[in-house]
């Protein structure tokens, strides 16, 4: 894999995390 993809892909991975983390906070605040 060239550095170029590694880094579109670490990328979106953040992305999925902080989504991910959102949805977290979300229910927090419904409770």
């Amino acid at each position: 894999m060239d550095p170029q993809t590694a880094s579109v892909a670490s990328k979106r991975t953040s992305v999925e995390v902080a989504e991910e983390v959102d949805e977290a906070d979300d229910t927090d605040d419904r409770l």
